[in-house]
């Protein structure tokens, strides 16, 4: 993504993690906490940071991501702090740090997050099937869309916009009338046998 120089007052409060003597290029947070790292880095492990080279080591480059989801996304440009999720990460900041993951294309970072947007289910589901459709990962869509099937209806309609809604309405309806031909045909199930259609794909 294109990257603009700042022109204002620059911040002076470095990350403790990301304030490499030697750093090549400087980023701000949008709670004006910065971080200087290589280049070379954002080179061999993202593909969203295309306009680095157009920057000076003494220029600083805003982002509207907070510091605390930097903090996060830049360790996965490092390899060797190995870099993981865990179980107790808020959602709020997985959220956050997939979104940029995805948006910088910062690899390892986007292969972490979906592993661990995946563990998170069935909680979630409403927010989690935005991402995955989003970003185009199918099974997790089936997932997230099975799981809402845990929820009343109603409570389903007020949390997913009504494009979305609607197909997995269809979804619903589809799984419903399966279960109901299980019962009586299908003592075994039809686990696996449809996945929710996603709109305009």
């Amino acid at each position: 993504m294109p990257l603009v120089a700042s022109s204002g007052p620059i911040s002076k409060q470095f990350s403790k993690e990301f304030c490499f003597a030697n750093a090549d290029i400087t980023f701000k947070s949008s709670d004006d906490v910065l971080f200087g790292v290589h280049k070379a880095q954002l080179e061999a492990t993202t593909g969203g940071f295309v306009s680095t080279e157009l920057h000076s080591k003494d220029e600083v480059v805003p982002l509207p991501e907070s510091s605390a989801v930097l903090e996060w996304l830049f360790r996965f440009i490092y390899p060797k702090l190995r870099q993981k999720l865990d179980a107790d990460l808020q959602f709020e900041m997985l959220d956050e740090l997939s979104e940029a993951a995805e948006k910088y294309e910062v690899y390892n970072a986007m292969d972490a997050c979906e592993t661990r947007m995946s563990e998170t289910l069935p909680n979630h589901a409403d927010r989690i099937i935005h991402y995955a459709i989003k970003h185009n990962y199918s099974a997790m869509v089936d997932a997230a869309a099975e799981a809402l099937l845990r929820q009343p209806v109603g409570q389903a309609m007020k949390k997913l916009p009504q494009n979305l809604f609607l197909a997995w309405a269809l979804y619903h309806d589809q799984w419903s009338n399966l279960q109901r031909m299980a019962i009586y045909e299908h003592p075994y199930g039809f686990g696996g046998w449809f996945s929710f259609g996603v709109p305009g794909k």
